[in-house]
């Protein structure tokens, strides 16, 4: 076989792999499609246990159990918008971390907004954590002076 002959072959088969490369990225059978519909929560669980719950703390991860959940396009714990991650919803489960914003607005309550702006709400606490000192302005002061409290 001459030069130009392993050439046009090896060119050939070059383009081939580049067209197979290219034409198995446009296949993502994982990807998330939001449904219609409206959501429906049978119940929350903490994400790394498996215990109902209808309160939790700023911050913790919960994980909402129901039907058509990927029909959720928003979350609000009370006036909070919690994150959503696409790659945490299923249409029966929901991982999410709750808001670690104090609310202006505290309705004990969970609101999920669909894409139609249609909102469903469910009862859910949301508890806030004790203060926690960090600092004083002055630790040794005299009785009867006033001092600032950090935390």
């Amino acid at each position: 076989m001459n030069k130009d002959m392993k050439r046009y072959i090896l060119n050939i088969m070059l383009a081939a792999a580049v067209a197979l490369g290219f034409s198995s990225c446009n296949d993502y059978p994982d990807a998330f499609v939001q449904t219609d519909g409206v959501p429906t929560v049978h119940g929350i669980r903490y994400a790394d246990q498996d215990v109902l719950i209808e309160q939790a703390f700023m911050g913790e991860i919960i994980c909402l159990m129901g039907d058509n959940l990927r029909s959720i396009h928003e979350l609000y714990f009370n006036d909070q918008q919690a994150l959503l991650n696409t790659s945490y919803m299923t249409e029966n489960t929901l991982v999410v971390a709750v808001p670690g914003t104090i609310p202006t607005d505290r309705t004990d309550k969970m609101y999920m907004i669909t894409a139609a702006q249609d909102t469903v709400t469910y009862d859910f606490k949301v508890m806030m954590p004790a203060p926690q000192l960090k600092s004083m302005s002055c630790e040794f002061q005299q009785p009867g002076t006033d001092v600032t409290i950090y935390g």
